[in-house]
């Protein structure tokens, strides 16, 4: 019988402490996939140290693999039910996988057990958010928010909530209150916007929009909003305007060009309106809007035989796609081709 063996279990081990040192080396060097595998070994050699388990399931979750950074979590879990972080960074996880009913669930856990744990709450806001679940996501900010009260980005969520509730008094109040915290956001700024057009003051929201636009020169996405916002106003130069401004800033936001077809065909710019929505149909070849479109820009340049081919495919896509509306409209203008 051999006298030196060492435990499974032995934490105390030289070789376990030498794995665990080495790990954290290379975790402080950024190395994950080499700090992965020293746990990993280390884990074989003591199976009931959470840490080293949560370790794992953290190198797992920074390199994106999810899946296995759950198995490693609930395995810290299973070890050391009563810690809050672990909860915590389950959810994360899950949330990551949209297994949103779940994480709920851990990030509550993770509250129950740790009543000012904000980054639960916060998470918990964001999975209810994604949800929409828009009262319990709000009830989750609200106790951020009673901890943190200068957390403007929480502020701003809890605004978001606010429009999606058409509570937008409520909105409008909180938004300001990011505005004053985050003088120097556009998102706070475009939400703003919303809020205070939907409550009859139209020259105060286009103020807004227009301090987001001058905020946030780089972000095309917000650019992008901004069209829409215009859009639905019926101010089609101007959201055409912010489209262009979008596709200038972010020429990878594939939206844009779709919309910027639809705009110019409104301005019976047909060729124009061609070009934005060849290259829409190629970015997105299941957007059956964007095809349809196509379809009325050709003919709108006499194009028919290549219009129909294009009402033809946004027919085929709006009935994949269930849009009966969408069908009826293609119908409808290859009944008048035929």
């Amino acid at each position: 019988m051999a006298q030196n063996a060492k435990p499974r279990n032995d934490s105390s081990s030289p070789d376990l402490n030498s794995l665990l040192v080495r790990g954290r080396e290379f975790v402080d060097a950024g190395e994950y996939g080499e700090a992965l595998a020293i746990y990993e070994e280390a884990a074989t050699l003591d199976d009931t140290n959470a840490r080293i388990f949560s370790s794992i399931g953290y190198l797992q979750s920074s390199q994106e693999n999810f899946s296995a950074a759950v198995d490693a979590y609930q395995k810290a879990i299973a070890i050391e039910e009563n810690n809050a972080e672990f909860h915590y960074a389950l959810g994360y996880a899950l949330a990551n996988l949209e297994r949103y009913d779940e994480a709920a669930t851990a990030y509550e856990r993770s509250t129950d057990i740790n009543a000012n744990r904000v980054n639960a709450y916060l998470g918990l806001g964001v999975v209810k958010l994604r949800q929409e679940k828009y009262e319990e996501a709000l009830g989750a900010f609200e106790q951020v928010v009673s901890r943190e009260p200068d957390n403007w980005q929480v502020l701003e969520s809890m605004g978001s909530v606010f429009i999606e509730l058409e509570r937008y008094s409520d909105a409008i109040a909180t938004l300001q209150k990011a505005a004053e915290l985050a003088p120097n956001s556009g998102t706070v700024q475009l939400n703003l916007g919303v809020a205070l057009f939907n409550t009859g003051k139209p020259e105060e929201g286009l103020a807004a929009f227009e301090r987001a636009a001058r905020l946030d020169r780089d972000n095309g996405e917000l650019y992008f909003q901004l069209g829409d916002l215009y859009k639905s106003m019926d101010n089609i130069d101007r959201a055409l305007e912010y489209y262009r401004q979008a596709e200038r800033v972010q020429p990878d936001l594939i939206e844009t060009q779709a919309a910027i077809g639809e705009i110019l065909i409104e301005k019976e710019d047909f060729l124009e309106a061609i070009v934005a929505l060849r290259q829409a149909t190629q970015q997105q070849p299941d957007n059956a809007d964007a095809h349809y479109n196509m379809g009325l820009a050709l003919l709108g340049r006499e194009r028919e035989d290549e219009a129909i081919e294009y009402f033809e495919k946004a027919l085929e896509l709006y009935r994949q796609q269930d849009d009966r509306e969408g069908v009826e409209n293609a119908e409808a203008q290859l009944d008048e081709l035929d």
